[in-house]
């Protein structure tokens, strides 16, 4: 009796000393892990990978596409900001000087001469 426990205890051991060997190889043959973040490590087929790699790329068109559509909008909304100010500091000249009784100046009258000629244009219209 003596004698398998023995032997049992020593066939633990083995069997121990054994594992932790093979662990030990297995950690040092295992590479470090690549640098490749954007790359997927798992699988499932050519035909899989083929079709999330479409997906990918059509999703980066779509935010492109999306930011060019919103800086489009950005500038054009900056252009009636500016064209805003323009037509309030114009009028604000316009009513300070009529209060005054003195000339505009040569821009103003340039501008009010345009908007009455794209207002006159889009009553013939």
């Amino acid at each position: 009796m003596k004698r398998t426990i023995l032997l049992d205890l020593i066939i633990l051991n083995l069997i121990q000393i054994l594992l932790t060997s093979v662990t030990i190889m297995l950690l040092a043959s295992c590479s470090p892990p690549t640098e490749k973040k954007d790359k997927m490590t798992t699988s499932f087929g050519e035909y899989f990978d083929i079709q999330r790699d479409k997906i990918v790329k059509d999703m980066q068109n779509k935010n492109k596409q999306q930011n060019v559509e919103w800086m489009e909008a950005y500038e054009k909304r900056q252009g009636m900001a500016e064209k805003r100010k323009e037509e309030v500091r114009y009028k604000k000249e316009l009513i300070e000087c009529s209060d005054k009784g003195i000339e505009i100046s040569e821009e103003c009258k340039a501008y009010f001469k345009k908007q009455f000629e794209t207002s006159n244009a889009q009553i013939q219209l």
